[in-house]
C-alpha cells in the first residue's frame, strides 16, 4: 500500500504520497512506521525520519521567517526540496554533457554529434508542438 503524509496546520491538513508503500501486515498505525528489523524494514523508517525532518524544518524556517504558517506552504516547501523540476530538454543536455566528457574514451566523437542533432530535433518538436519559445 502506498503511504501518505499528512500536514496539519491549525486543523488545516494537506496529504502526499511519500514515494514509498509498505505491506500493511508491518505497518503501526500509532507509531506511523513499519515494524521489523530487516533492512528494507529500517531503510523505510530512516526515509520517513528523514521526510519528518524535512516538514519540521521548513517548519522552523518558516517560524523564524515570519511566514504565516499553513499545510499548504509546508507541503509546497516539502514539494520543492523534493527535487528539482526536470525537463525532457534538461535531461538531455545533462546526458549529452556526460557523453561529451567521455569522448574517446568510451564514445566516438560523432556520437556527441548524433546526440546533439537529436537534442535539438527534440527542442525544435517541442516547440512547434507547443507554440511556445523555450
Amino acid at each position: 500500500m502506498p503511504i501518505y503524509v499528512r500536514i496539519t496546520v491549525d486543523g488545516q491538513r494537506v496529504e502526499l504520497t511519500a514515494g514509498r508503500e509498505c505491506n500493511p501486515k508491518i505497518w503501526n498505525v500509532e507509531a506511523g512506521r513499519a515494524k521489523g528489523t530487516k533492512e528494507e524494514v529500517r531503510a523505510l523508517n530512516t526515509y520517513l525520519d528523514n521526510l519528518q525532518a524535512q516538514i519540521n524544518e521548513a517548519h522552523y524556517q518558516q517560524t523564524v521567517s515570519g511566514v504565516q504558517i499553513t499545510a499548504d506552504h509546508l507541503k509546497n516547501r516539502l514539494l520543492s526540496k523534493a527535487g528539482k523540476v526536470r525537463t525532457l530538454l534538461s535531461v538531455f543536455r545533462d546526458h549529452n554533457q556526460k557523453i561529451a566528457a567521455l569522448v574517446n574514451q568510451e564514445y566516438a566523437p560523432g556520437i556527441v554529434e548524433r546526440y546533439e542533432i537529436a537534442c535539438r530535433h527534440t527542442e525544435n518538436f517541442i516547440k512547434w508542438n507547443t507554440k511556445k519559445l523555450i
